[in-house]
């Protein structure tokens, strides 16, 4: 980024598939798990890691890393096209 090569560092859509990588990372979760599976009592939204991944991505866009607008079809070709290093995608990507 500092040297010019590219726009920002990482391109999000803002999707849930997106997000939810980006989420867990920090230790956030939707439903808490019991041990005999997901429990819907226990919402994980505003759990300490959620909130953590949540002020990384704050500090990120406002220190211009990360953009706070970017689609699919912009993420993809500013990858491309060199202006951004790193998306998250998948094998359906790769015929573009």
């Amino acid at each position: 980024m500092d040297s010019g090569d590219a726009t920002y560092a990482l391109a999000l859509t803002g999707t849930t598939y997106d997000m939810f990588p980006l989420q867990t990372a920090f230790g956030g979760y939707v439903f808490g798990n019991d041990g005999t599976g997901y429990n819907p009592e226990d919402v994980g939204i505003d759990s300490p890691g959620m909130i953590a991944a949540g002020e990384w991505l704050q500090e990120n866009v406002k220190a211009g890393y990360i953009s706070n607008s970017t689609d699919w079809d912009t993420a993809h070709l500013q990858f491309e096209t060199g202006e951004i290093p790193f998306i998250m995608a998948g094998p359906w990507a790769l015929d573009r």
